[in-house]
């Protein structure tokens, strides 16, 4: 999902910020893991975690620790990731596919690109930094967003009505 792309991004950051004590946060597991953990070492990328799969507790840890999200994925549906990442109020960068610009709007919420190009993600984070009255705003938008509309209870209000709605239609158009 983009992540050579993230590491490559993080280290651009990394190196136009050396005043920060930047850290890049990888959470998950999969096939791509021990050949990711090489390219860090190959690119000599200091200060990334790895903290494998996470869940419950340590998933929120991952997203209490973190300032910004960054999935520079391939090709998505919806990930919960970038839902979860709103609600935690974290300015979301990523790519525009799937459903993720449904979701994200530019500026609003943080960004999209097409591009899988690492400085075109730098550049939407160095915007961020230099920027905190956006970043504090997308931050708000984002917790509000998804306090607002994707909490399993709203979710689940929606589904509802769409049943009602169509066995409303249904009942009607039989009579």
């Amino acid at each position: 999902k983009g992540v050579y792309e993230a590491a490559d991004t993080f280290n651009l950051i990394a190196r136009a910020n050396p005043q920060y004590n930047v850290s890049l946060i990888i959470a998950g597991s999969g096939k791509e893991l021990d050949n990711l953990q090489l390219y860090i070492n190959k690119h000599d990328i200091k200060n990334v975690e790895f903290l494998g799969h996470v869940e419950d507790e340590k998933k929120k840890e991952a997203y209490l620790l973190s300032d910004v999200y960054l999935l520079p994925t391939y090709t998505e549906g919806m990930p919960n990731s970038v839902l979860e990442a709103m609600a935690f109020s974290l300015p979301v960068i990523t790519r525009k596919v799937g459903a993720i610009p449904d979701i994200i709007t530019p500026n609003e919420n943080g960004f999209y690109t097409n591009s899988k190009d690492p400085e075109v993600f730098a550049s939407f984070i160095q915007k961020l930094i230099d920027d905190i009255h956006l970043t504090n705003t997308i931050s708000e938008n984002n917790y509000r967003k998804a306090i607002d509309n994707y909490t399993t209870s709203k979710v689940i209000s929606r589904i509802e009505n769409i049943y009602r709605d169509t066995l409303n239609t249904t009942t009607n158009s039989t009579i």
